[in-house]
């Protein structure tokens, strides 16, 4: 059922408009808290409310990072419940979502409710925060609501990606011919390709291979790991044995 009395406050907020105000301590916090990225990686933050008593007709919300340096918000997404949902211009450090719940879905009692999703996209190392400064809201009884961001707000952290350190495992190490050996990747880092060399002139990308040797011999095996900060190379000598049939 549409509720008259939310498009009314619906045109209050995006008019900059308001009634009085509702005692109901409402808490907005991230999730994640804590967030951890690196510079031009990327992940999504929930902007949630925990509880609305008297329900929630619309917002107007502002979001914005503390120091637009270290990282800034790529992307923006209204909820699903929102009807006529808008947002400012992206990417930035600043933006703002505004909707309205005009077929009265968050309801009185209603918990965990979503006000939105952002991107935040690193940009160099270091630390800043997600505040919340600006919050225009009203419930079903057309009251604004005076919403309490969860202190210490999201911290947001961004680590330089450091090169990989390549780590490999493999079994059976040993056999006779045919040998089929199944190798693992180990290593650390958060590699994004990877390059083997087994010893017999094949390579392969896959992250965790199966080899065939058909020869009898001892075999060098190396595994180079890349990722955008730099690539490194694990060697061990003779590590596969294969035996003659």
């Amino acid at each position: 059922m549409t509720k008259l009395p939310g498009f009314l406050i619906f045109l209050g907020i995006f008019l900059g408009l308001g009634m009085s105000c509702a005692s109901a301590a409402n808490i907005i916090s991230f999730n994640p808290q804590t967030v951890e990225i690196h510079p031009g990686s990327s992940q999504n933050v929930q902007v949630v409310m925990d509880k609305v008593p008297k329900g929630l007709s619309g917002f107007n919300i502002t979001i914005s990072t503390s120091d637009p340096k270290i990282a800034e918000i790529t992307a923006v997404s209204s909820p699903n419940w929102g009807m006529l949902p808008r947002n400012s211009k992206i990417p930035s450090s600043s933006i703002w979502i505004k909707t309205v719940d005009l077929n009265d879905k968050v309801r009185s009692g209603d918990s965990s409710i979503l006000l939105g999703t952002i991107t935040l996209t690193g940009k160099q190392a270091g630390t800043t925060d997600l505040r919340i400064p600006k919050t225009k809201m009203s419930d079903d009884a057309g009251s604004l609501i005076s919403p309490v961001v969860t202190a210490g707000k999201a911290n947001v952290v961004v680590n330089a990606l450091k090169a990989p350190v390549a780590a490999f495992s493999a079994s059976p190490t040993s056999g006779k011919a045919p040998l089929t050996v199944k190798f693992s990747d180990k290593s650390k880092g958060s590699p994004k390709a990877y390059i083997w060399n087994f010893g017999d002139k094949s390579t392969s990308t896959a992250r965790n291979p199966v080899h065939k040797y058909s020869k009898a011999g001892k075999y060098t095996v190396s595994l180079t790991a890349n990722n955008a900060a730099g690539s490194n190379t694990k060697k061990v000598s003779n590590y596969i044995t294969v035996k003659s049939k």
